[in-house]
């Protein structure tokens, strides 16, 4: 029964959804107005005054004694007596009032049945009995409807005359708010169905629902007030089941009681459909939070994409929410005057419907996002992909300012004015230089910082090129500055001479700060020196630190595996392929054999390989390779990452090396307790 009465609420609420009109007439604290003047006997009359008003006055209407109840802190109710038609005046102790009366005159009782039955019918059909729930709730419809007919049926003729008649005068608010209920209601939280409402955005749809709503819950009001006003005058204080009204009560009275509930009858269907309707309305989260703006970044790394990490959501309505739009704060207002009334009859109604309190997260896409104003001209906004934003410090330098942030989402606008640094932090930018036979200089390699980089060489103008056409004089040092796309400058004076292998770039190992040669040979880019990380029991030639320093220490295979700085890594046997072919070297054929033309490219030139490597060694490609000495025979020897597939991979690995007396980079397998050299290559 609950449940019967809260869709009947419900379905009142949205009666009268699309005519909103809420204009309300101004009275003085002492004034008594009629809500109107001509009125018809039998019907119940509201009063509306500002003045302090008692539970009860007694008053003559025309020459009938009539009672005003109090319905409200400003309304008082009465029933237009059985008198002759015309003039009459309403006199009671705080005012006089003229009216003109007209007889009420009722249809007979099979005819007003049969239409409520006919109606009441319809709307049912209309209502979804699905579910467990939804068809339990049709059958306490149906049950109602039998109450109220049987309480009817079991009135004498002269007692249904005087129902019929409260019924009469009574039925237009109750059926037109049942019937506009479905014809202006069809789906009120779903953006696909409110017909009458726009669904451009949430915003502008669920004002309008809630102007819809409104206007329902302010005739709910009025229909409830009713209802409890012909209950009291009937001689019950609060809601009743038809059945239990019983037919004790006699005259009038009883008359105006059972004409409440055939009245509340055309409106059951309708609160179901109400229920179905103002509940799921405030269970939608649509509105956005004000939570957006709590606790954006501040920092941004220049030209670098920064999260601003708004936070988006999306809530339930609340009792605060009157500003958003003029539907809200009419929702808000009418459903707060309705809560009088229903908590009269929650036994029909069941609880009040109280506001959420819930939120969903939401994403914001790239057009949901404005941003402009920056302060400072120092900054560009460079632009946002969804809340990634890039800003650009112009100057080189970490700069500070203000933006305004415009955040758009389902028609909502929130914007505010951030502050905000954009921080270069400039990377080193490390580089090598050679001179050629004309005494022009080149900058090489080139890493750190943001590409593309300009150069400028003994305090020329930058310049996009690496190429400074001499001459220049070799031995001499030069001031060499390059600078990146973020403005951020390296300044280094350097010696620049005819051999090309003494201003390589460097890179400095952060596990010891040790800093190591690099030369970029064909794709790869390698160290120019053997690694010299202390670990486990690594050592060198003699466990001499100056060896050390010289010729790099030496790793078993296991260890050389995990050895490379960060970012580096022990070059597998097809990236010593790679680096030889490209060297110009016969392809190797296979793991155990050699490729000729490349090692005295890769030697340094060195009196420690003893004048005697055929063909001499040119290190044309700056790989400086230095003999190891671990045996008689001068030999450089490296490990690879690549285990021996031939024979047993669980002792042997591959290892390249180069030989004094030969031109090849020969490869094979060695026993993994070895301890070899190391050149790590970048990945």
């Amino acid at each position: 029964m609950k449940k019967i009465i809260l869709i009947i609420v419900g379905m009142l609420s949205l009666t009268t959804i699309n005519s909103c009109k809420k204009e309300k007439e101004s009275i003085s604290d002492k004034t008594v107005l009629a809500e109107k003047k001509n009125v018809k006997t039998y019907e119940l009359i509201d009063l509306t005054t500002k003045q302090n008003l008692s539970n009860k006055y007694t008053g003559t209407f025309g020459a009938v004694t009539v009672e005003l109840i109090k319905t409200s802190d400003t309304t008082l109710s009465f029933y237009v007596p059985d008198v002759a038609e015309g003039a009459a005046t309403l006199k009671f102790d705080l005012a006089s009032i003229d009216f003109n009366v007209s007889k009420t005159i009722a249809l007979g009782a099979d005819v007003v049945i049969a239409n409520l039955n006919q109606k009441f019918d319809a709307q049912v059909q209309s209502l979804p009995a699905s579910t467990p729930e939804e068809i339990a709730d049709v059958k306490k419809l149906n049950d109602y409807r039998q109450e109220a007919l049987a309480l009817f049926n079991g009135l004498t003729e002269d007692q249904k005359r005087q129902a019929l008649l409260f019924y009469e005068a009574n039925k237009a608010e109750f059926q037109s708010y049942a019937s506009s209920t479905f014809s202006n209601l069809d789906a009120p939280t779903t953006m696909q169905k409110q017909s009458e409402c726009l669904r451009t955005n949430f915003r502008e749809f669920y004002d309008c629902t809630a102007d819809n709503l409104g206007e329902a819950a302010t005739g709910l009001k009025k229909s409830s007030k009713d209802f409890l006003f012909m209950l009291t005058m009937a001689g019950a204080s609060a809601y009743l089941a038809p059945a239990s009204f019983g037919l004790s009560a006699f005259g009038t009275v009883l008359g105006g009681g059972t004409a409440a509930y055939l009245l509340f009858t055309e409106v059951i269907p309708a609160s179901l459909h109400f229920k179905q309707a103002l509940f799921p309305y405030l269970e939608s989260r649509w509105v956005f939070s004000n939570a957006l703006f709590d606790v954006v970044v501040a920092d941004f790394q220049n030209q670098v994409s920064t999260g601003l990490n708004l936070k988006p959501a999306f809530r339930t309505l609340s009792a605060a929410d009157g500003a958003i739009g003029s539907g809200i704060d009419y929702f808000i207002g009418a459903m707060k005057t309705l809560e009088e009334y229903w908590n009269k009859l929650t036994a029909v109604f069941g609880n009040y419907p109280v506001f959420k309190n819930e939120e969903n997260t939401t994403t914001l896409a790239t057009a949901d996002i404005k941003i402009t104003n920056v302060s400072n001209a120092n900054v560009q906004y460079v632009g946002h992909t969804n809340q990634s934003v890039t800003f650009k410090s112009l100057s080189g330098k970490d700069e500070t300012f203000t933006y305004k942030i415009q955040v758009s989402k389902q028609g909502f606008t929130e914007e505010k004015t951030l502050s905000a640094n954009v921080k270069v932090n400039c990377p080193t930018i490390t580089f090598g230089t050679s001179m050629s036979g004309d005494g022009s200089i080149a900058i090489l390699n080139a890493q750190g910082g943001i590409a593309p980089y300009k150069y400028s060489v003994a305090s020329s103008p930058y310049q996009s090129s690496e190429i400074f056409v001499g001459p220049y004089i070799s031995g001499n040092s030069y001031q060499i500055k390059i600078k990146d796309a973020n403005n951020c400058e390296t300044v280094e004076n350097r010696v620049v001479s005819k051999d090309q292998c003494s201003s390589l770039a460097t890179m400095t190992d952060s596990r010891d700060g040790k800093v190591y040669k690099t030369v970029q040979i064909g794709s790869q880019l390698w160290m120019a020196e053997n690694l010299n990380y202390t670990i486990g029991n690594s050592g060198c030639v003699d466990n001499n630190t100056a060896n050390c320093d010289t010729y790099g220490r030496l790793y078993d295979w296991s260890t050389a595996t995990n050895v490379c700085p960060s970012g580096w890594h022990l070059p597998s046997n097809a990236e010593i392929t790679t680096l030889v072919n490209y060297l110009g070297a016969s392809p190797m054929v296979n793991s155990l054999g050699g490729s000729p033309g490349a090692a005295h490219k890769m030697k340094a030139v060195s009196n420690l390989w003893e004048n005697y490597s055929i063909p001499p060694a040119d290190n044309s490609s700056c790989f400086s390779a230095l003999p190891s000495q671990l045996n008689p025979v001068l030999l450089a020897w490296w490990w690879t990452s690549s285990e021996d597939n031939t024979t047993t991979p669980d002792v042997k690995a591959g290892v390249y090396r180069l030989d004094l007396l030969n031109d090849l980079v020969e490869m094979y397998p060695l026993e993994k307790s070895f301890r070899l050299s190391v050149r790590c290559v970048k990945n």
